[in-house]
């Protein structure tokens, strides 16, 4: 109590009420910023990668047993949808597109199906991405170039999901993510994403 009783230690005394409450700011503010940044790329990035992966091994089997491997868009797009709402709450998604490519093909699938969900519902429709280039957006998908530009050198899938990190403060920060897979051949002549 003898440090309090003069003018410097009252100074103190307020310094220090002043400055805790900052440190604690900045402590948050500090652990916040990877989260913001970085915290989507494991979650929601992976799954997305991984989403678009699980998607593409949706091979029909009549055209793998012809050789010629062609994904079925109806099987990739369940896959797509099961993998994300198995491994992310669906509540953190805002929407997601989902393009099959298939590229021209004798087995009667689309050259591309594309599938937009947003707002609870999903719309399909068939796209001429025969040449299997892409360009990625916010949330689009369109033939050719765009912000980001992929080429499938055979059948595949590229996906683009919307979603919201929540952080411990503060409003939810919007997160987009993509990911392309195809199908490659071995050197054992099976086909794998």
């Amino acid at each position: 109590m003898k440090g309090l009783s003069n003018e410097q230690g009252a100074a103190n005394l307020v310094l220090l009420l002043i400055m805790i409450p900052l440190f604690v700011a900045g402590i948050l503010l500090v652990s916040e910023h990877p989260r913001w940044v970085h915290g989507a790329d494991p979650d929601l990035g992976r799954t997305v990668a991984e989403a678009a992966r699980f998607a593409a091994m949706s091979v029909d089997a009549r055209s793998q047993a012809h050789g010629d491997p062609r994904i079925d868009p109806e099987r990739a797009h369940k896959s797509f949808q099961r993998f994300l709402s198995r491994n992310v709450r669906l509540s953190r998604l805002d929407g997601y597109i989902l393009v099959v490519h298939n590229g021209p093909n004798g087995f009667g699938f689309p050259e591309a199906r594309e599938y937009v969900w947003e707002g609870g519902t999903v719309s399909v429709a068939d796209r001429p991405f025969s040449d299997g280039a892409f360009g990625v957006g916010d949330f689009y998908i369109a033939p050719g170039a765009g912000e980001r530009s992929v080429t499938l050198d055979g059948p595949g899938c590229v996906a683009v999901v919307r979603g919201k990190v929540t952080p411990t403060v503060g409003e939810p920060a919007p997160v987009i993510r993509w990911a392309a897979a195809t199908l490659k051949k071995t050197s054992g002549g099976l086909f794998e994403p």
